[in-house]
């Protein structure tokens, strides 16, 4: 199991165990990526607070908010 971030063309973040499907040349051996198969991949949303003050604050002291959300919701896919 290998849990990655993903970042799709789209600008969305993902996160899920993805598998890498290969395709091997049968006269030269080599091997090229074809597919990522992402199992039970999750959007993945990070917001920060924004406040509008006149006073420096500090950027370490903000807080950030992960929430995480089923990325395909009408696809029903277990795995292989």
């Amino acid at each position: 199991m290998t849990i990655k971030l993903t970042l799709l063309k789209s600008g969305e973040t993902l996160i899920s165990d993805v598998k890498e499907l290969v395709s091997e040349d049968s006269e030269t051996g080599n091997r090229e990526a074809v597919a990522y198969l992402l199992n039970k991949p999750h959007k993945v949303a990070v917001r920060t607070e924004v406040l509008l003050t006149e006073d420096v604050i500090d950027d370490s002291k903000r807080e950030v908010q992960v929430s995480l959300s089923p990325w395909m919701l009408q696809f029903q896919w277990t795995g292989l």
